[in-house]
């Protein structure tokens, strides 16, 4: 989210877009990483103006990326397994762990995509949305504040808001992720062993308390 700096990043197109939301002007556009030729775009934002310093608002993002994902963008999240195959327990990366048999040592991970469904979304908005980066658009012609809540965009950014920092967020999609791959998915709670239905029942509330989703407009959040 804020770990690789946009400086880093190179941009497509030398237009970018502006908008407003929640008080911060942001500029949208597509970026990719020089280091890998063959890297898809993704759709960045930067924030241009001070983050306000209200309790809502303060942990609202400076940058953040997006991988489109048909007419949604998806925010990817990135977790060892965890602690134990039989049971949903995060690891704490920032704190070194010895022995080779532990479980966050091996290499084994959790890998997501949270985003936010818009049941009326119509793909012609990623057409829009590439001809306003590219600029062969001008965001005079089109309401870009909708086609960016088509694509999720506000729901995402609202999402991440809640959180003071990446690794905040990313321990908060820990048991989402769980739940996607071994639990919601009818598995049986882990890649080889069974999981408490206790556990069971703990990532299933911790990944409603992630989503927070449904606010009455038809977008729904979901994982894959």
């Amino acid at each position: 989210m804020n770990y690789i700096p946009m400086s880093f990043l190179t941009v497509i197109s030398t237009f970018v877009v502006p908008f407003r939301y929640r008080g911060v002007t942001y500029t949208i556009g597509e970026y990719f990483d020089l280091r890998y030729a063959s890297m898809k775009a993704l759709y960045c934002i930067w924030n241009t103006t001070a983050i306000p310093t209200t309790d809502e608002d303060r942990y609202l993002p400076q940058q953040l990326c997006f991988i489109p994902y048909g007419a949604t963008f998806t925010l990817p999240t990135f977790n060892p397994f965890g602690t134990s195959y039989t049971s949903p327990d995060a690891c704490v990366c920032d704190k070194a762990r010895s022995g080779h048999s532990d479980a966050c040592n091996s290499f084994n991970f959790l890998l997501g995509l949270v985003l936010y469904r818009n049941g009326d979304s119509d793909l012609n908005v990623v057409q829009t949305l590439r001809g306003l980066v590219s600029g062969t658009i001008s965001p005079q012609e089109v309401n870009v504040t909708n086609i960016l809540a088509e694509f999720g965009l506000f729901s995402l950014v609202d999402n991440v808001a809640q959180y003071p920092s990446y690794p905040a967020y990313n321990r908060a999609a820990y048991a989402s992720s769980y739940y996607t791959a071994y639990v919601g998915s009818g598995g049986n709670g882990t890649s080889s062993g069974t999981s408490s239905g206790t556990a069971n029942e703990e990532v299933s509330s911790s990944y409603e308390d992630f989503c927070q989703l449904d606010d009455g407009s038809g977008t729904t959040c979901s994982m894959i």
